[in-house]
């Protein structure tokens, strides 16, 4: 059986890919079939198309190709075309959008998960840019687009219950048949490696030693992009330093904004006061959420909002910006949040944690509560749940 998966930003070779999630994921999908096709989406300006086999498993081939409305949906359809796959896997709504030309044309499954509401995330991204006026259109617009992916899938798999009532909705009649929850896994934050757990002690000493009394840790973990606001975190961070002068804030991820929030920091004169340490592997970020007092995320744009789950599991409490969505996700019970950009508000949400024990245990208890629904299953386990119903409706 031939499996084709729809996706953006996927590198080859694959061990080299930013989600070792994503990596293990599609490594788990070749024991189920004979070949696997990732047709990968890009923007270029020089036509491109290359293929790949992955280094490891043998029938996983990269497909790279220009993203584009017309040279991208011609391109990706031709591919399938040659492919002829059995059963199509849509990685996100968009990217079952790339290849609609196809799908109008052939009668291939197609699988499609959503994991987060775009149309509030391209808001977003359009109100940073000054571009409120496009809005309206994108809000009006998205749910046809949306109900014309759903029309045409098999089966709809979203990652939060939120999601499928949306999707079921769109869909009307026979919804509950094709709409279903499959929920993450995320038992790895569970298995952090000692070394892993000594190497973020020993950073916590070295911020330690800068202060006479003992350091009050916050992190943010993100790309450092414009709509992730990391901004708002030094800000805050600043302006709690007169209650107290020993916090510290520790910027986990590497992006086009570095640069920028260097000299922000250096602008303040706080520069002992952050730590930027670029990207580090998956297991040293949960491991620095055991030794903080906190998470901040002031991201604008978010989906599913991988980086504060990841918190919560290991019990360190999140203080968040109330983007789209974050309500259906559960943070309003789990997470302090808030609803504007303004950082003195940050800092305030972050004094009241500092000064209230019981605030804390409340914010971890409902943590654990939210995400336990998380660590029922492994990867292993979802991806074969997943593999199972590609091949029911290739079998259809």
């Amino acid at each position: 059986m031939i499996l084709a998966i729809l996706s953006h930003g996927v590198t080859f070779p694959l061990s080299n890919h930013r989600s070792t999630e994503f990596v293990q994921r599609l490594r788990r999908f070749s024991d189920h079939f004979e070949k696997i096709y990732i047709i990968t989406h890009e923007f270029s300006h020089g036509f491109l198309q290359s293929h790949q086999r992955d280094d490891k498993s043998k029938n996983i081939i990269l497909i790279k190709t220009q993203a584009g409305l017309i040279k991208g949906q011609i391109a990706i359809s031709k591919i399938l075309q040659r492919i002829a796959p059995d059963v199509i896997y849509s990685d996100t709504l968009s990217d079952a959008n790339i290849a609609f030309l196809y799908l109008l044309t052939s009668k291939t499954p197609l699988v499609t998960t959503m994991r987060g509401w775009d149309s509030d995330v391209l808001t977003q991204e359009l109100a940073l840019h000054g571009q409120n006026w496009l809005a309206i259109p994108v809000r009006l617009l998205w749910p046809l687009r949306d109900l014309l992916v759903f029309k045409r899938s098999s089966k709809v798999l979203t990652v939060t219950k939120g999601l499928a009532r949306y999707a079921e909705k769109l869909i009307g009649r026979n919804a509950r048949s094709r709409v279903e929850t499959v929920f993450r896994s995320m038992q790895y934050c569970r298995e952090i490696p000692e070394s892993t757990r000594e190497h973020a002690e020993e950073l916590k000493r070295k911020i330690q030693t800068q202060y006479s009394d003992e350091s009050k840790l916050l992190v943010t973990v993100a790309r450092l992009s414009p709509g992730k606001r990391i901004d708002i975190a030094i800000d805050a961070l600043n302006l709690i330093r007169e209650d107290h002068p020993s916090a510290h804030l520790i910027i986990v991820g590497d992006g086009i904004e570095r640069n920028r929030l260097e000299q922000q920091v250096k602008r303040m004169s706080i520069s002992e006061h952050v730590t930027f340490l670029g990207r580090v592997p998956r297991d040293m970020v949960l491991a620095i959420h055991e030794i903080s007092d906190a998470m901040l995320f002031p991201s604008v744009s978010e989906g599913f909002a991988k980086a504060p789950h990841e918190a919560l599991i290991i019990e360190s409490p999140v203080i968040c910006h109330n983007f789209p969505g974050a309500a259906g996700l559960g943070f309003d019970e789990a997470c302090i949040m808030i609803d504007s950009l303004n950082p003195t508000e940050y800092a305030e949400a972050i004094r009241q944690l500092f000064d209230s024990s019981k605030l804390r245990e409340k914010l971890i208890r409902n943590g654990r509560l939210l995400t336990r629904k998380y660590l029922k299953w492994s990867n292993n386990e979802r991806v074969d749940f997943i593999a199972n119903i590609l091949k029911s409706a290739a079998n259809a």
